[in-house]
């Protein structure tokens, strides 16, 4: 999940000119993220584990590995300048985002249960240090549970100008040298669990791998050609098949996400190579993202962050009334219905939110903007 400007702009980036390729790839991967979570937090009692687990190899290392490649080089006094922008806008929103739930969720209690359970200080004091928590948190706990991708980018945000900046001087060698040493230095398992920022070294170190992935593979990208990147493809999918046969032929993605595990590094490899080859046949004219559907899926990599944050909120709310239709309804159909209610739901809060946002903009600028300047 990575955010442009205050459109969702990666931190570092210097282009104006948007990719409609990039933003429509974010939009699947984001609806495939309220896919996930669909499937775990409201899907438990009537989804098979199997099927959990495949969810999982559609997930968030795409993000980082996109953030990467929209990444444009520049100096490290401006790349700097960005990052800090970039976070502040983050952050920002982040703490609206936070304080309009928070109002929601306190309104709803204070009318079921009334205020001496509402524990409301601890629940303000925790959004600032962006892990939510507290008896008006549990309403709409997905929202913290999905903070963890919120808090490894904003912890990766630091290495930002030294990628961007530095290696600029020194190109793809140097990428190379920092993507090795990377991966080495920072995963080993006596750093894993020791917290960097937001987050632990293992995370940010892991992630990491995947944005310097995406900054190689831009720098690199006209070089490839497309068999070498379906041979690329074949033997990511061999490793994937050689990790599911040493797991006797089951699905383990879960156990392999919290810490990231090199496990986790192969399943995610695929999707990554599927980006690559597609942003190659589209660089070639082969896709149009003029219809409707594309519309929208460009809409939703656009405002990627915000959707983010606000179906952390809304896939928590089929599970207090999921359990009530099971008995009603098949498996399948109720799966659709669910992925169907989180969906719309996640992206009309996002759809409004955004319109606030933007007219806010506006009236804001033509506020201080000098008199006769049109």
């Amino acid at each position: 999940m990575t955010s442009r400007d205050d459109r969702g702009v990666p931190a570092g980036n210097i282009q104006t000119v948007r990719d409609p390729f990039v933003d429509w790839f974010k939009g699947i991967m984001i609806l495939s993220v309220i896919n996930i979570h669909t499937v775990y937090w409201s899907g438990n009692s009537y989804i098979p584990e199997g099927v959990r687990q495949a969810a999982l190899l559609v997930d968030v290392p795409i993000f980082f590995f996109m953030s990467g490649y929209v990444t444009r080089p520049g100096s490290f006094f401006s790349c700097l300048c960005k990052t800090i922008r970039q976070f502040v806008r983050l952050y920002f929103h982040y703490l609206v985002i936070s304080i309009l739930l928070l109002t929601v969720v306190l309104s709803a209690t204070i009318v079921l249960s009334g205020w001496e359970h509402t524990e409301l200080r601890t629940a303000v004091i925790s959004i600032f240090g962006l892990s939510p928590h507290g008896v008006l948190w549990d309403s709409i706990w997905g929202y913290n549970g999905s903070l963890w991708y919120v808090r490894d980018y904003f912890s990766l945000l630091v290495f930002v100008p030294f990628l961007v900046g530095i290696s600029s001087l020194y190109r793809i060698k140097f990428n190379v040298l920092l993507f090795v040493l990377l991966f080495t230095a920072l995963y080993p398992k006596e750093y894993a669990d020791h917290h960097f920022l937001f987050s632990k070294y293992g995370n940010v170190s892991f992630y990491l791998f995947f944005f310097v992935l995406g900054i190689i593979f831009r720098d690199r990208e006209h070089d490839l050609d497309t068999r070498g990147l379906l041979l690329s493809l074949l033997l990511s999918l061999c490793l994937a098949a050689v990790v599911y046969h040493a797991d006797n032929g089951v699905l383990f993605t879960d156990r392999y996400k919290f810490p990231p595990a090199t496990q986790y590094l192969i399943y995610s490899l695929p999707l990554v190579h599927i980006f690559a080859l597609l942003k190659k046949k589209c660089s070639h004219g082969s896709f149009s993202f003029a219809g409707r559907c594309s519309r929208l899926l460009r809409w939703c990599g656009i405002n990627i962050y915000y959707v983010y944050l606000f179906q952390g909120a809304v896939c928590s709310l089929a599970f207090f009334f999921v359990k009530y239709l099971v008995p009603f309804f098949h498996p399948a159909i109720l799966y659709v219905l669910i992925l169907g209610f989180n969906i719309l739901l996640s992206l009309t809060v996002s759809y409004l939110y955004v319109k606030v946002k933007n007219v806010g903009a506006s009236v804001w600028i033509s506020r201080f903007r000098p008199e006769g300047n049109n």
